[in-house]
């Protein structure tokens, strides 16, 4: 009997971890704990491509600016998404791509996130069908996701660019959060 009551209350921590969201505005947080990124496994290396399994006849797309719950329940929007300058050069055959992402952190969560851990779940899928994680460096003020000082908590929004690069003979598609637990796309460029 107490061991199904220790099952029951672990599910029931379970069930409060998948709450619904609801943000707030920003600021940042001083403590560190482990992450609670939205991934399940571990990321592929950063500005690496691998084949995607491009959008099912189910997955839903959204328009830039609309907002979506994530599969963790916390809030992610994506404004805005284009070239951008940076010191660096990007990859030969390739230019940078900044997203203009909001990323609130859903309230169940009882842990503080290093923002850097999310950048890891962001991706360009290009028309060909790839799937191309974002740089890693931090290349400018507005480069939230790449600062590895920075952390959030639940109710916390962050908001900045992720920059990408996107090759030039295979334009982007749609740009977005790709984890185990489900992708959330925005369309980029015309079907």
């Amino acid at each position: 009997m107490v061991g199904s009551r220790f099952v029951l209350q672990a599910i029931l921590l379970a069930a409060g971890i998948a709450g619904c969201a609801g943000p707030t505005a920003s600021s940042s947080a001083e403590a560190t704990t482990t992450p609670t990124p939205e991934a399940t496994s571990s990321p592929s290396s950063p500005g690496s491509t691998a084949p995607s399994a491009g959008a099912s006849a189910e997955a839903e797309i959204f328009g830039l600016g609309t907002s979506t719950l994530t599969p963790r329940n916390s809030r992610m929007t994506v404004y805005t998404f284009g070239p951008t300058d940076r010191e660096t050069s990007p990859p030969d055959g390739s230019a940078w791509y900044a997203a203009d992402i909001e990323f609130c952190l859903a309230p169940q969560i009882k842990s503080v996130v290093p923002v850097a851990e999310l950048r890891y779940e962001y991706g360009v899928e290009s028309v060909g069908g790839q799937l191309t994680r974002p740089e890693s460096s931090l290349g400018g003020p507005t480069e939230l996701f790449a600062d590895p000082d920075r952390t959030m908590v639940a109710n916390e929004c962050v908001r900045g660019d992720v920059v990408f690069p996107v090759r030039d003979d295979d334009p982007a598609k749609y740009v977005g959060l790709f984890v185990g637990l489900g992708e959330r796309r925005w369309e980029v460029a015309a079907p």
